[in-house]
């Protein structure tokens, strides 16, 4: 399960759920995704950093510590970064995404 709430506004909340067979069981977890559909540049990406905070893992149920040197930031990137895209993890597991 994913949940996630706007800074600006907590009111705003978005809760996503897989309940695909293949899924009930997964060896990966991903912290922070940004997409950009009908980007037309680097100028239309944040110039802020985006921060990921208070993020949790589970297994069977039961919360589990992760520590921010054990995440793999961007194991598969692009052939091209073009607006200097960097991830860094933080020992708390906030994930923060930076661009130009």
């Amino acid at each position: 399960m994913f949940d996630a709430r706007a800074r600006s506004d907590s009111s705003k909340v978005t809760v996503q759920r897989a309940t695909n067979a293949r899924l009930q069981l997964q060896p990966w977890a991903y912290s922070a995704v940004v997409e950009c559909y009908g980007c037309s540049g680097c100028d239309t990406y944040p110039t802020d950093p985006i921060v990921f905070s208070e993020n949790k893992l589970y297994q069977a149920g039961e919360q589990i510590a992760v520590p921010g040197a054990m995440w793999k930031v961007n194991p598969k990137p692009a052939v091209k970064l073009m607006c200097n895209e960097a991830t860094k993890v933080a020992d708390n597991g906030d994930a923060t995404i930076s661009f130009q």
